[in-house]
């Protein structure tokens, strides 16, 4: 597995803190919002690395479809 970058941790942490508030997976919009950051697509493209890498797990046929594999 790969290390993360400053902001890949953010993200990572982010999903987390809001796995533990929500009880259920976030969506991409909440995931931004909870960085401080505007844009869906640069919040997604967090969530793409973070799965490239192995931290999470997502499926395409939901929006709420994460999963943490494993913690920085």
């Amino acid at each position: 597995m790969m290390d993360l970058t400053k902001r890949e941790q953010e993200a990572l942490e982010a999903i987390l803190v809001l796995f533990d508030r929500l009880k259920y997976s976030p969506t991409v919009r909440e995931i931004g919002e909870e960085m401080g950051l505007a844009s869906t697509s640069t919040t997604f493209r967090y969530i793409e690395r973070l799965e490239a890498k192995g931290y999470i797990e997502r499926r395409e046929s939901s929006p709420r479809a994460l999963r943490v594999l494993r913690r920085a």
